[in-house]
């Protein structure tokens, strides 16, 4: 077994970013050459096909996909893009670029903030969540750990504990990643929007950020120095969509697609997780019917709303709090002089705990929420439904929860 999963494992990329691929000892003398550079800042390969013979060259795109078993490239992983959804209230449907439709009785949509499949799902008259300036913008990248590993001024960063920074009115954080084989951080910070914006590719040299960090932690300056960029994203203030199923009843967004989280939430992929958690108990619950479909995917939406807001305010609450941990540098330097008048010794006041606030999210369990409470809530929907004992019992089994 051991053999055969190593054998289908995606290859690694190489420790030397460029190699050539050599065509095969039979081919003709015009079969091309092929480069490959791997691009390790982005994660990306590109390719370089010569023509021996005439000497003339293509650049191909890293969205194609290539073989250099056989020296080809195929548009397999470009063909699997989802181009446009057939809402339907009895089989939707995805078309793939490549052409192929796909039909299924329920088709959830997790793709993201700025979700296309909205857009395309409800081209026009679409009733937009409100999206509030925050005021604030984030950093954010994650690179593998092999300098990091190396630098003994920041090599302890990788042992596995997320660290937390605060300055005035911002804070960054560290987060190894993969057994300590890499290392992702965020920066968050007040901005008026001039730098930042909404493109998720928006990547900028981490030189201008550093410059920002000046007199921060040489910990963490030493850490971040070993990115060569980051993305740099404006952060709103979203509610979650109004519009969580599409008009069909048979198509349904989870995650980020339909309520994004705010950085300090540390909530956004531990919320589409639970989502497809509720989801999966909701169509267990109507009997795993295809007929149940449009009950369940109601349910889960109104037993998931409750919850998405209270994450939600815990991530701006959280903000707001280690923001305003420390004053500006003017009030230190007030708050510096006052204390040196030896008749104002009165303490300050207290500062709030440092601890995560969404910790307090963390004994819930969705599994057990659903089963305990899909009934009311289904039948708040519907009056005339009845939960079956036997669509429970195997709901709790799929689940492996234990009924009283």
């Amino acid at each position: 077994m051991a053999t055969t999963a190593a054998a289908k494992r995606k290859p690694t990329p190489p420790l030397v970013p460029f190699r050539t691929h050599s065509p095969q000892p039979n081919a003709s003398k015009d079969t091309p050459l092929t480069h490959v550079f791997f691009h390790q800042p982005t994660s990306t390969w590109t390719y370089l096909v010569v023509c021996p013979t005439t000497r003339k060259a293509a650049v191909i795109d890293s969205v194609l996909d290539f073989d250099p078993v056989t020296n080809t490239v195929s548009t397999e992983t470009a063909d699997g893009e989802v181009v446009k959804y057939w809402d339907s209230n009895e089989e939707p449907a995805v078309v793939l670029r490549g052409g192929e439709t796909l039909r299924a009785d329920v088709v959830i949509v997790a793709d993201g903030v700025h979700s296309p499949a909205r857009w395309l799902l409800t081209p026009h008259a679409r009733k937009a969540a409100e999206k509030i300036p925050s005021g604030y913008s984030v950093h954010r990248s994650a690179i593998s750990a092999e300098k990091l590993k190396a630098d003994s001024r920041c090599s302890h960063l990788l042992d596995g504990t997320i660290r937390t920074w605060l300055g005035p009115d911002a804070h960054a954080c560290t987060y190894p990643l993969d057994n300590g084989n890499g290392l992702a951080f965020t920066y968050t910070h007040r901005d008026d929007g001039s730098l930042a914006s909404l493109d998720w590719r928006d990547k900028k040299p981490i030189a201008g950020m550093l410059k920002e960090l000046q007199g921060w932690d040489p910990v963490l300056l030493a850490a971040l120095s070993h990115f060569p960029s980051s993305l740099h994203w404006t952060i709103v203030d979203e509610k979650p969509e109004e519009e969580w199923i599409s008009a069909g009843g048979r198509i349904c967004f989870v995650g980020d697609s339909v309520h994004p989280m705010m950085p300090t939430a540390f909530q956004g992929g531990s919320q589409a997780i639970e989502d497809a958690a509720a989801i999966a108990l909701c169509l267990a619950l109507t009997g795993g019917r295809p007929d149940g479909v449009p009950l369940a995917l109601e349910t889960y939406e109104a037993l998931r709303r409750p919850r998405i807001k209270e994450a939600q305010a815990l991530g701006k609450l959280q903000q707001d709090l280690w923001h305003q941990y420390l004053p500006p540098p003017a009030a230190r330097r007030r708050r510096l002089s006052r204390s040196s008048d030896s008749s104002t010794n009165a303490p300050g006041p207290s500062r709030p705990s440092l601890c995560p606030l969404t910790f307090a999210l963390y004994d819930y369990d969705v599994e057990n929420y659903v089963l305990e409470h899909f009934e009311t809530f289904a039948r708040a929907i519907d009056p005339d439904f009845v939960l079956k004992t036997s669509w429970r019992e195997d709901a709790a089994r799929k689940a492996n929860i234990a009924l009283d």
